[in-house]
């Protein structure tokens, strides 16, 4: 009884741990380079807005921050580019190219940047 006991009080004074005091997890430098330019963060510490893609073939786009929103959009390309432009709690809000905006959870979210390269669109002509 005691050790468990023990052990309640260990694993609480590690969860209230600082997250500055703990080591750099490999996202410092966005963290860094977002303290410095002065950017906004969000809860993440990452700098908002950011560019990140879609990890799954199969995404809901939800009108709120939560599976109790309606689903407004499915995609169905894995790698497709959002812009984070907020965050709230594990859910982030995103854009899509075409600029449609709403909220997906931040585990169907890849941290990889990718692109869209458009053939059909065509430029001022030189």
């Amino acid at each position: 009884m005691l050790s468990r006991l023990a052990l309640c009080l260990s694993a609480a004074a590690i969860l209230t741990i600082s997250p500055a005091a703990l080591p750099d997890q490999g996202d410092g430098q966005a963290r860094a380079a977002a303290d410095l330019s002065g950017t906004n963060t969000g809860p993440s510490g990452l700098p908002l807005p950011r560019f990140v893609s879609l990890k799954s073939s199969r995404v809901n786009l939800r009108i709120g921050p939560g599976l109790n929103y309606a689903i407004d959009w499915m995609y169905l390309k894995s790698g497709l580019p959002m812009e984070i432009i907020q965050e709230f709690d594990n859910w982030r809000r995103v854009r899509d190219p075409d600029g449609t905006e709403g909220w997906i959870n931040q585990s169907l979210l890849s941290g990889k940047r990718t692109a869209i390269v458009a053939p059909w669109q065509r430029g001022k002509p030189a």
